[in-house]
C-alpha cells in the first residue's frame, strides 16, 4: 500500500511539474512572451492606463462601469467612486 502511494505522489508531481513547463502559449517564442527588461512599466503608467480604460468604459456607458456576474447570471452597472 506505501509502495503504491509513493508511486502516485510521484505519479502526480511529475504531472505537475510537466504542465507548468508547458504552460508557455503555443507557438509563442519564450523571448516574445516574456521580452526582459525593455518592456516594463512603471507603476505610475500601469495606474494611467487602468484609470484611462475605466474612463472610456464610463464614458461608453453613461457613467457606468458594467461588468457580468456570472454565478448570478447578471450585468451590473457599477458607478465607480475611487479606484485603489
Amino acid at each position: 500500500m506505501r509502495k503504491l502511494i509513493c508511486i502516485l505522489s510521484i505519479l502526480a508531481i511529475t504531472i505537475c511539474f510537466s504542465k507548468i513547463s508547458i504552460a508557455q502559449h503555443p507557438g509563442t517564442p519564450i523571448e516574445t512572451e516574456h521580452p526582459g527588461k525593455g518592456a516594463m512599466l512603471s507603476a505610475d503608467e500601469i495606474i494611467k492606463g487602468i484609470k484611462d480604460h475605466i474612463d472610456k468604459v464610463t464614458k461608453a456607458n453613461a457613467g457606468y462601469f458594467s461588468i457580468n456576474d456570472p454565478i448570478e447570471g447578471k450585468d451590473l452597472r457599477l458607478k465607480l467612486i475611487k479606484v485603489h
